[in-house]
């Protein structure tokens, strides 16, 4: 069954609120889409780096069996709310594209 991408997307919104501390003083936050695919799936993280400590990486969500213009209406819906650097991995050159023009 496929999930609704907005409703995802909010739902992953929430989940990074939970971590998100804007008052933090001296902490990186980045999100890390990281496609897998022997699952065609993808895995989102929260990464929290914070000076002279070592970084964090809390998943925030998993995707599986989801179409790339789906992911692609997913990190839109987070991008509304924050504007975090994302950092893609196992995409293709082409696919990077589409993410970058879509997305940033």
């Amino acid at each position: 069954m496929m999930m609704d991408p907005f409703k995802e997307g909010r739902r992953i919104n929430e989940r990074i609120a939970k971590y998100f501390k804007p008052q933090a003083f001296a902490t990186q936050y980045r999100i890390a889409v990281v496609y897998y695919a022997p699952e065609d799936g993808y895995n989102l993280f929260f990464d929290l780096t914070r000076t002279r400590t070592f970084s964090r990486s809390i998943p925030i969500g998993e995707m599986t069996h989801y179409d790339f213009k789906d992911l692609v209406l997913v990190l839109r819906t987070i991008r509304t709310k924050y504007q975090f650097t994302m950092v893609y991995r196992n995409f293709t050159p082409d696919q990077l594209k589409v993410l970058r023009r879509q997305i940033h």
